[in-house]
């Protein structure tokens, strides 16, 4: 009895001091890729000076981002609902299909792992640990806050941006979406729409835009 008590109590401890995937944080469950994906085909045979690889913000932004990007060829990887594991693994994919990596590579990814932020880190070290150290990595953090689970969603928004902030290292740049909001608060009403995490089509996507577009210049130069 003793023995069988023991075991129990080291389960309970084990599954207190770890995170699990099927943990609930209290920002819900992500629901995973959804619609069509954005997906350029000309980069498999011609190089592009950008891959921006992201989420459902990058599906509403990007046409926002090249156009701030006069006379770069911009190519996209993005997928609305696909968490970050996902897009580091379709990146993977592209390469093995043939797929020549460019100078740069935005990584605007992260929203999608708010309801499991601890699950950010490793991918993190994962695509970092992946891409020759002649690229340079710029990575988006996240600000996410919908109204329904605002409190959980700026938590597990933090946890996210930590993972991005420590783990970009080396040629790696943060490029602080969530920076420009707390710098004014109110901005979130001005440039994200009701959902608490996409920016609005035109003041939002410009600025989305443009926030990464100038993080791209300076690294081509």
């Amino acid at each position: 009895m003793t023995r069988l008590l023991r075991l129990v109590a080291l389960t309970v401890a084990l599954l207190l001091a770890a995170p699990t995937a099927y943990a609930d944080y209290g920002s819900g469950v992500a629901g995973g890729p959804v619609g069509t994906p954005v997906m350029s085909t000309a980069p498999y045979t011609v190089t592009a000076d950008v891959l921006l690889v992201g989420d459902s913000i990058s599906v509403r932004g990007y046409k926002d981002l090249a156009y701030y990007l006069p006379g770069k060829r911009l190519a996209v990887n993005a997928w609305s609902g696909r968490n970050t594991k996902d897009s580091v693994d379709s990146l993977f994919k592209m390469v093995a299909d043939g797929y020549k990596l460019p100078p740069v590579l935005v990584m605007a990814v992260g929203s999608n792992d708010v309801p499991s932020p601890f699950a950010m880190e490793a991918q993190v070290k994962r695509l970092l640990d992946w891409v020759p150290a002649t690229m340079k990595v710029l990575w988006v953090d996240v600000q996410v806050a919908r109204p329904a689970y605002a409190v959980a969603d700026q938590r597990n928004s933090m946890i996210v941006n930590k993972a991005v902030w420590q783990g970009c290292t080396g040629s790696c740049t943060v490029i602080s979406w969530a920076s420009f909001f707390a710098a004014k608060p109110a901005r979130i009403g001005w440039y994200l729409d009701a959902g608490g995490v996409h920016p609005k089509y035109g003041v939002g996507t410009k600025a989305w835009g443009c926030l990464i577009a100038t993080a791209v210049q300076g690294a081509l130069r």
